[in-house]
């Protein structure tokens, strides 16, 4: 069923071999899925280009990388934040149709951000009605793998999950390509071409295979549960953390290291492409091999061990390196987050509660990069990745503390 704003799935031992965990159809949506992804977060992934070319390349933009962050800092909140309106119309009007309108969304967005380099115009743009769109497109789009498939879920849901490393990987390199040959301008006016042609093709391949109700409530009762609210805050710190990997890889490269600012765009595409990779990897040694909230927490310690580890690379190899073991630790927590949900509280109401979840991270989304830049602004490139390190170890206190609150034993597969 669909409680308030978002798409529920029914799981009974009696609906399992429902579930076709394969063909054209179930295929279909996960590729569908997989470019929805692509383009939505791979937008956010790659923003980090921008963020350095408004900074160093003269743009004329007033604002210094705080200001500047803010751009970014919205679309990354209006996108949870919105997630619960995103599903109540996916469940009114459609997921193709609410899909169809994200994509209008989200190519307006883009393209009329072409024609101004003014601060607030440029927040309004490419970063709020981005936002919007992509969490119109974002919400529908991950919801509709688990209605087809069951024992290979995890794997369904990570292949789809890597559209956006992969995307942030190709734009890293495409949009610093653009940039470098054909200005701001027609880079923004170009992405917005391949978004709006891509989600317009892929549209069809939304298909739904549970019916959805339009009356039902969004079940709040999931809060008081320890376990939950554990993996929230899990979350919660993760986002703070991690979103200075993905926007401060070319900054930190650029002035740490004295890289050029194409060499820092391929760190940034290094990022993503281990992100995808680990996002694929996690959820099928998830499956096969750790359980699934044993390599959630691994992940999550492994993130706050290469922040502080961040601290030591002096040049290109030593951020790359960096940059391949946070991209695939980030990349499989958030491919396991729902994941580790489901296996958690069942599959029935999977839906509501990622949505839930990713609603309360929005603050985190937002004011994230934010934190990083004042940091950054105040006190130097050094204290902001000892602060993501430090909000990376309360994460993985959290995610750990609700993993043994779900299960006691210490070397079972969970």
């Amino acid at each position: 069923m669909i409680e308030e704003g978002v798409i529920e799935i029914k799981d009974s031992a009696h609906e399992e071999q429902d579930y076709p965990d394969g063909g054209m159809n179930a295929w279909g949506v996960v590729f569908a899925s997989f470019m929805a992804q692509f383009i939505v977060w791979g937008s956010i992934y790659s923003f980090g280009v921008y963020n350095n070319y408004y900074i160093t390349a003269g743009v004329s933009i007033v604002g210094n990388s705080t200001d500047i962050s803010f751009i970014g800092g919205v679309g990354n909140v209006f996108i949870p934040a919105l997630g619960i309106i995103s599903g109540k119309l996916a469940q009114r009007y459609g997921f193709r149709q609410v899909v169809f309108a994200g994509s209008i969304l989200t190519f307006l967005g883009v393209f009329l951000a072409s024609f101004t380099t003014s601060l607030p115009l440029l927040i309004l743009t490419q970063g709020a009605l981005c936002g919007i769109g992509g969490s119109m497109i974002y919400f529908p789009a991950v919801a509709l793998p688990s209605q087809w498939f069951n024992k290979n879920r995890g794997l369904a849901q990570g292949i789809a999950a890597a559209g956006s490393g992969l995307g942030g990987l190709a734009f890293s390199v495409a949009i610093q390509k653009m940039l470098d040959t054909i200005g701001l301008a027609w880079t923004l006016r170009t992405s917005a071409i391949f978004f709006g042609v891509t989600l317009v093709a892929i549209n069809p391949l939304f298909k739904t295979r549970i019916q959805s109700s339009k009356n039902s409530k969004m079940d709040y009762t999931i809060l008081k549960d320890a376990r939950f609210m554990f993996l929230l805050f899990a979350g919660f710190f993760a986002n703070f953390a991690l979103f200075v990997g993905v926007d401060f890889i070319p900054v930190f490269a650029a002035q740490k290291a004295n890289i050029s600012v194409a060499d820092s765009a391929t760190l940034l595409a290094i990022y993503n492409g281990f992100g995808a990779v680990g996002k694929v990897l996690m959820g099928l040694g998830a499956d096969k091999i750790f359980g699934r909230s044993n390599a959630l927490i691994i992940c999550m310690w492994i993130t706050m061990v290469s922040y502080f580890s961040w601290l030591a690379a002096s040049n290109f190899t030593g951020i790359a390196v960096f940059a391949a073991v946070n991209g695939t630790v980030g990349g499989g927590f958030w491919a396991l987050l729902p994941v580790v949900i489901s296996s958690f509280f069942g599959v029935e109401g999977l839906v509501s509660r990622v949505t839930l979840l990713y609603t309360a991270l929005a603050a985190g989304n937002f004011a994230g990069p934010i934190v990083a830049a004042v940091i950054q602004d105040h006190y130097g490139l050094d204290w902001m990745v000892i602060y993501a390190g430090i909000i990376a170890l309360a994460a993985a206190v959290c995610g750990t503390t609700a993993r043994f609150l779900n299960d006691s034993a210490v070397f079972k597969k969970v």
